[in-house]
């Protein structure tokens, strides 16, 4: 499930699933769909702001981590592995 998570330590976690398929033109303007890619991707972070002067506060964004934490590709229902395992 795509969204924006906050855990108990204030950690910004923001997970977002993409879903986008790979097309092969067989005949001029005749498109067949070959694979079906599904990625989630997670990105997780901190904020806070720079207070250090009253009048010029700065909100930061420090990064903890990026992951692509799952990836299918498919060819209609079979899961194609030694594709995904190349990636």
């Amino acid at each position: 499930m795509s969204g924006i998570y906050m855990d108990k330590n204030g950690n910004f976690k923001v997970q977002l699933n993409v879903a986008a398929q790979i097309n092969l033109e067989t005949l001029p303007k005749q498109w067949e769909p070959v694979r079906n890619i599904y990625l989630t991707l997670v990105f997780k972070f901190k904020l806070s702001v720079n207070d250090k002067d009253p009048s010029d506060k700065l909100l930061m964004i420090n990064p903890k981590n990026i992951e692509l934490s799952e990836m299918k590709i498919m060819n209609d229902k079979e899961e194609m592995s030694m594709e995904q395992m190349m990636i």
